[in-house]
């Protein structure tokens, strides 16, 4: 590959990381109207009526043993008149720890909720509220990419735990940052960590939607519909498949997304099978229904992308009776000439500057990047330097010159080039256990930690 690339080279191809819009995880839950609460810990407020979500997605530590071990569910409701969100998180465990002295709420038993009341289909951010015995911390707000989360302040929340036998109650009352009101969909998710007095490993962490890092994507999260208790809602099946049944879609991206006709407030992103098929409980009404997530790499074979122009349908849903959604049906969009071995990248001349801009800009469309810096080099020389497209696709703020984009795990290979040049020279072995040099108390304690090498390191196999 690299014998291939000429004296005129590509110097710089920088992506904006935390710009796009994804695709929400799958969830939908349902939020009722509530009175104002006192935030307590007793619940006694709630309406009885509230539907129970149970959180059960584990990504880390140990799997629970029974439901005395774990088991989690939460209700939400709302109060339009003050513009409040109510999270109740309810906890059965039969060992309880919390953080000692002045540590993070990640040492310990603990909640986090995330929400997103912006909702917006450009990927507002999810403002994450954590809770651990007399510990309380904002997550996601540092860097975020939406000015409203940037802003977030701890004195919007008030946040309650009561312990009573092996039952917790994380109580929540959060001033939203936005207005809210009944008909509206929001981004929410729930991460809970359990760490048994026996633990050695990773606290048990379970959430309520599928994927975990929820306060830097928002489609990482699910949708909650705020509604009026006893609100009617109908169920709405339809399917996404692709044209000319060319694969099966993908199990872990949403089938279709659904709004309103009329409010746009009002959409879910809804989970299918494999076959595309999905079932879901909305308000009556018309819906536009389509696809917004480009489907690339490793998903469903190599680079196959929706042509969205195509990806559309409509539904319209009957009180009482439901619907029956058009069939969503995707085709793929045509590949452009991505991986050149001759073209305007190897044979570079001021006069052919419009090549270049067509070429960054059809890698682009085709892989959703969002912003680009690009220079090329000649002889040592700048012969091209440009910028395209958006440094953040929510605010739509511009890439200018002197953007600065996360390096992330480009850096590997600098570092790994490092290290293999100081192994040649025998100022390290790659062999040798690392905590001889660096010792890393934190992990001390699992006898396997006096085996890693920087070997492992640089291969990824620490574990």
């Amino acid at each position: 590959m690299f014998e291939r690339i000429p004296r005129t080279a590509l110097l710089a191809l920088a992506i904006g990381a935390c710009a796009i819009a994804h695709a929400d995880n799958g969830r939908i839950g349902y939020a009722g109207a509530m009175a104002p609460i006192t935030v307590d810990g007793q619940l006694s407020e709630w309406p009885a009526a509230l539907q129970h979500h149970p959180i059960e997605v584990r990504y880390f530590g140990n799997e629970p043993e029974n439901e005395q071990d774990l088991s989690a569910s939460f209700r939400i409701g709302f109060n339009a008149d003050r513009d409040e969100i109510y999270v109740a998180v309810e906890i059965v465990d039969d060992s309880h720890r919390t953080p000692p002295g002045e540590r993070r709420w990640l040492d310990g038993d603990g909640v986090a909720i995330y929400i997103d009341a912006t909702h917006s289909p450009r990927g507002s951010g999810p403002i994450g509220y954590a809770a651990s015995g007399d510990l309380r911390e904002l997550i996601g707000t540092q860097g975020a990419w939406d000015p409203l989360v940037a802003a977030a302040s701890l004195d919007t929340a008030e946040i309650a735990i009561d312990r009573s036998g092996n039952r917790t109650i994380y109580e929540y009352r959060v001033a939203a940052a936005r207005p809210v009101e009944a008909g509206m969909t929001i981004g929410f998710d729930v991460l809970v960590r359990d760490l048994d007095e026996n633990d050695e490993g990773d606290p048990s962490s379970v959430y309520w939607g599928q994927f975990f890092g929820k306060s830097r994507l928002a489609g990482r999260a699910g949708d909650v519909l705020l509604r009026e208790t006893g609100g009617e809602l109908a169920t709405l099946r339809g399917q996404t498949r692709w044209a000319d049944d060319l694969e099966k879609m993908p199990a872990d991206v949403p089938a279709a997304r659904l709004t309103s006709v009329g409010n746009p407030s009002l959409w879910f992103q809804v989970a299918g099978d494999d076959d595309g098929r999905y079932e879901v409980d909305v308000p009556p009404g018309e819906y536009t229904i389509d696809y917004p997530y480009p489907i690339w790499g490793m998903l469903l074979g190599p680079h196959q992308v929706v042509d969205e122009a195509t990806a559309t349908a409509r539904a319209t849903v009957a009180a009482g009776s439901g619907g029956e959604a058009e069939p969503l049906v995707l085709r793929p969009r045509a590949q452009p000439d991505l991986y050149q071995d001759t073209g305007v990248l190897f044979d570079y001349a001021p006069a052919r500057e419009q090549e270049i801009d067509e070429f960054v800009q059809a890698y682009m469309d085709y892989f959703s990047i969002p912003g680009v810096s690009l220079a090329l080099v000649h002889d040592g020389e700048i012969v091209y330097r440009k910028t395209h497209g958006v440094r953040n696709a929510y605010t739509g703020d511009p890439v200018e010159p002197d953007t600065v984009f996360e390096a992330a795990s480009i850096t590997k290979i600098v570092f790994a080039f490092a290290v293999l040049r100081l192994a040649e020279r025998g100022v390290i072995d790659l062999d040798q256990p690392l905590h001889e040099l660096l010792p890393f108390e934190e992990i001390a304690h699992d006898e396997r930690y006096e085996q890693i090498t920087a070997r492992h390191v640089l291969t990824h196999r620490t574990g």
